[in-house]
């Protein structure tokens, strides 16, 4: 305990006291903060200096500020904890007027404490900037946790190898090394493995921006790996009829899969805008209704027509969503695409460790929520509809990127085209 008699004649007791950056969520680690408040001259100061230790809200006793007592590293991190309160109070005796940002300078130097040497370790380095992006807000939540899927990788790579990376350590070797680790654990696509890539090297072109040295291999071209489309399945209009024919009054839950389901493929909506839907979301324009919202991922406004059938269900469920995670989601529409007999074989691959292995798939096997926005976007460009109305409705930003929502195979857009040439349609394959 420090004493300041500077407080209007009166003596008042200084406390360093440990804090936690982030209450929520409980699980997930976050920084553990070091606050001194003092007097320079008649100004009130607070310092805030970081411990640069991290511990789960869970695992913290708020009341005694010290990490639980149960806590699996209670005894070094107590210790380290001493050490910076130690190291504050000593500092504050000599200097008890020092600006903050001297005054963290001697904290680091009074415990030894090289900044660069910090910053130089990759993980570190990853979960702040993933902080920083939490706390700006401008990426997607969703975007936030495709991050830190990846920096969990990467952290299971350093305990596999028993190595903590530095960041000149993500270098050619590593890259190899990662993409083996990558793939010989559950890692099949490609794909997959180049979104993991190309968030590390967004992590390196930051950490470049603030002064660190980063491998130069993470800017040559080989550093990419080619992203390879995903096979592609959209419904066609027999298809959707089976769904809105089937009848479901007797199993409400998969009622209302389906109905959710089809207001994707009437709207073109993803499965994190639709859950977002509220009657707020809708807006009438010359006795016409649209849906006006704000894409999750990538925040453009999408203004959508509203046909008789999606305001429909709309209605029914009172512009309330269902509240499901995406993995039950999907289970549950493969049973309603059984019970609505959506077996049609159709050619689909499967990525197995980064290689395409071909094989046949019936429709009711594959199909997910995507399936819907793939629909909508299929169904209107085959309709004739100009593509910048429809890119208007998707949220796409080019052509080039829409084009790969198109879901049809090979053989099917043969059969329209000859259609398109002779006139003499072929007669259209089972679903």
């Amino acid at each position: 305990m420090l004493k300041d008699t500077k407080t209007r004649g009166k003596s008042k007791s200084r406390y360093v006291r440990f804090n936690l950056k982030r209450s929520n969520p409980k699980d997930r680690p976050t920084l553990i903060l070091a606050t001194l408040r003092y007097w320079i001259g008649t100004k009130d100061e607070k310092l805030v200096y970081s411990t640069k230790h991290s511990i789960a809200p869970n695992d913290w006793n708020k009341k005694e500020r010290l990490p639980e007592s149960e806590y699996k590293f209670y005894k070094e991190l107590t210790e380290d904890l001493s050490e910076v309160k130690s190291a504050i109070e000593s500092i504050y005796k000599q200097f008890p007027e020092l600006p903050k940002v001297e005054f963290s300078k001697k904290i680091d130097i009074a415990l030894g404490r090289d900044e660069g040497e910090h910053q130089s370790q990759f993980v570190g380095y990853f979960d702040d900037y993933l902080e920083r992006l939490e706390l700006l807000g401008t990426k997607a939540k969703g975007t936030i946790t495709r991050y830190r899927s990846t920096l969990n990788k990467v952290k299971k790579y350093e305990e596999k190898k028993g190595v903590e990376l530095r960041i000149l350590d993500i270098n050619k070797a590593f890259h190899q090394k990662f993409t083996h680790f990558a793939y010989s654990r559950g890692t099949n696509s490609p794909s997959t493995l180049a979104k993991d890539f190309k968030i590390i090297k967004m992590v390196l072109e930051d950490a470049d921006v603030n002064g660190l040295e980063i491998n130069k291999y993470c800017k040559d071209k080989k550093w990419k790996i080619k992203e390879q489309s995903a096979p592609i399945l959209a419904l066609d209009q027999k298809q959707l009829e089976k769904l809105i024919k089937l009848d479901l009054s007797d199993n409400s839950r998969l009622e209302r899969i389906r109905d959710w389901f089809l207001v994707s493929c009437y709207t073109g909506l993803a499965i994190a805008d639709w859950k977002r839907i509220k009657k707020d979301n809708i807006m009438n324009q010359r006795k016409k209704r649209f849906i006006k919202i704000s894409r999750q991922k990538t925040k453009v406004n999408v203004i959508v027509p509203i046909t008789d059938a999606c305001l429909s269900i709309l209605k029914k469920y009172k512009f309330k969503a269902i509240n499901i995670s995406d993995v039950k989601f999907n289970l549950y529409l493969k049973e309603v695409a059984i019970k609505a007999k959506l077996n049609k074989i159709i050619d689909w691959s499967e990525w197995d460790k980064g290689d395409l292995v071909e094989t046949r798939k019936k429709v009711h096997e594959v199909i997910t929520s995507h399936c819907g926005r793939r629909t909508f976007c299929t169904n209107l460009y085959e309709r004739g509809i100009p593509m910048m109305l429809i890119l208007q409705a998707s949220g796409h930003k080019s052509e080039s990127q829409f084009l790969r929502y198109i879901g049809r195979e090979q053989n099917e857009q043969a059969d329209r085209l000859f259609d398109l040439m002779t006139g003499e349609p072929v007669k259209s394959a089972a679903v």
